[in-house]
């Protein structure tokens, strides 16, 4: 990896941190939602993509929307 590349993952990652601390400061919790579905979606105007037995997931806000 050139000196370039690193620096610039480098800045990456603290850009990550001060938002993830902006955030964790204000009590926000940071949650994760699954990449992967058993089925494939419902959206009609989406083809899912096959992962093997899974499918990505087409519309990631429908387990964000589970957690509320």
């Amino acid at each position: 990896m050139s000196h370039e590349s690193n620096n610039k993952l480098l800045a990456w990652a603290q850009v990550i941190a001060q938002i993830r601390n902006f955030f964790s400061e204000r009590k926000v919790l940071e949650v994760t939602t699954p990449l992967l579905a058993d089925c494939a979606g419902t959206d009609i105007y989406i083809d899912p993509i096959s992962c093997g037995e899974k499918f990505l997931q087409t519309s990631p806000e429908f387990a964000m929307k589970r957690l509320l």
